[in-house]
């Protein structure tokens, strides 16, 4: 059985964070920081990354400063996030709407657990929205239960076993229901982990745009709690990705904005205990993910353009003053929906296979297509899956820094690490 144990999420007392001074930005984009493990690894697990290199000097040779783009796996069910393990390089996708969680090894999807209720977001038919690597072995799933109630699941992996194991069978699921109107929790579409506490972007509440928090404490998630109004606190909708900046001491939000044409994207810092300490303005439509690279010195963001989901992009932002950062396209995408680094430098990109297309209601059972269709719980809907990959993007690493990535801290005080 390839997963072992999970428990949901709760509320946790957050760790100090210290003030230091100047908020550096950078090439970014994913989902995620992934948190380093907490053992040494394995034999396997030294094996595994042995082959790993070999692999990649098998890899035709680019040239300096050359992004080289390739698919990995195709056919993935509306993909909305993807985590590599840190110590390992394992990649592993929430295929969601598939209602699993997947590792890709050899160019196929290879099932980790399976059976999360479906819900809808964005449009799309969606299982488990966001995964997170929170350590060897160990995994951070975001996903709705059946009543439409947030819930957080940790996988425990077992290194030995192939063998696909129903969600249901193997884990232990608590779910927070809903106190009030003001806190609901539910659509986690993006995770972190920092100081054994968990911060994950909901989407059920537009009006505050939860970041809410919970503590990971010897493979138990508890106290799941609304910590941040992102949307009040910013003066912007549309909460979208949580990471940590490269010292540790804050987090780094995005919100998105409205959907459509406006380029008004937000870049939001803030301490760990979620005092809002810089807004930025960011020249980008939709955005829908951040990562810094894996030497913490480059920002990276994924702009999705719901005006025109099939010219988005990656892109570097760079501090520019006191307000505003820059920012530079890096390469188109199409789709794009999540990111995250492996330690030599590489991206990996999820993108869907295009719009979602209704074709009928749900139950009717005329055509082989709404009988393979995952269902639109929220609307009765089946929907036609469009077929989504993961991407491989090298060459970020080599490529030439920007004269200054550093943004001023607010009120002439230094923010940065």
């Amino acid at each position: 059985m390839r997963i072992v144990t999970l428990i949901l999420l709760s509320c946790c007392l957050l760790p100090r964070a210290g003030f230091g001074q100047t908020i550096r930005l950078a090439l970014g984009g994913a989902i995620a920081t992934q948190a380093p493990s907490s053992s040494g690894a394995s034999i396997l697990t030294a094996a595994a990354a042995a082959d790993e290199n070999a692999k990649d000097d098998e890899s035709p040779k680019r040239k300096p400063g050359e992004i080289v783009v390739t698919t990995l796996v195709e056919g993935l069910n509306n993909p909305f996030s993807v985590t590599v393990e840190d110590d390992s390089n394992r990649i592993f996708v929430a295929e969601s709407g598939a209602q699993r969680i997947v590792e890709i090894k050899d160019g196929k999807s290879v099932e980790i657990a399976g059976e999360f209720p479906v819900s809808e977001f964005r449009g799309y038919a969606a299982g488990p929205l966001s995964v997170f690597s929170a350590g060897e072995n160990v995994l951070l799933v975001g996903h709705d239960n059946e009543s439409g109630v947030g819930s957080l699941t940790r996988l425990s992996l077992a290194l030995n076993s192939d063998d696909p194991a129903s969600a249901d069978a193997a884990r232990a699921t608590v779910s927070i229901e809903h106190k009030t109107d003001e806190a609901k929790l539910n659509q986690f579409s993006n995770m972190t982990l920092k100081h054994s506490v968990i911060y994950t972007v909901t989407n059920g509440d537009p009006a505050n745009g939860w970041i809410a928090l919970a503590e990971l404490q010897s493979g138990t998630i508890t106290t799941l709690r609304p910590s941040i109004a992102t949307a009040k606190l910013s003066s912007c909708p549309g909460p979208t990705c949580v990471t940590v900046s490269p010292a540790g001491e804050y987090l780094v939000a995005s919100q998105m904005g409205k959907r459509g044409d406006a380029k008004d994207s937000r870049l939001v810092f803030y301490t760990l205990q979620g005092k809002m300490l810089r807004n930025f303005k960011v020249e980008l439509n939709d955005i829908v993910a951040l990562a810094y690279s894996p030497d913490r010195k480059h920002l990276f963001a994924i702009d999705y353009n719901f005006a025109d989901p099939s010219k988005g992009g990656l892109y570097k932002l760079i501090g520019n003053g006191a307000d505003k950062c820059e920012i530079k396209k890096l390469q188109h995408l199409s789709y794009a929906t999540s990111m995250s680094f492996d330690r030599k430098g590489n991206l990996y990109v999820t993108c869907l296979g295009g719009p979602p297309e209704r074709i009928g209601a749900a139950g009717n059972e005329s055509s082989d297509e709404a009988k393979d269709a995952p269902v639109d719980a929220a609307r009765g809907l089946t929907k036609k899956v469009a077929k989504g990959t993961l991407i491989k993007i090298e060459g970020l690493d080599d490529r030439p820094a920007e004269p200054d990535e550093t943004v001023e801290g607010a009120e002439g005080e230094d923010v940065s690490e």
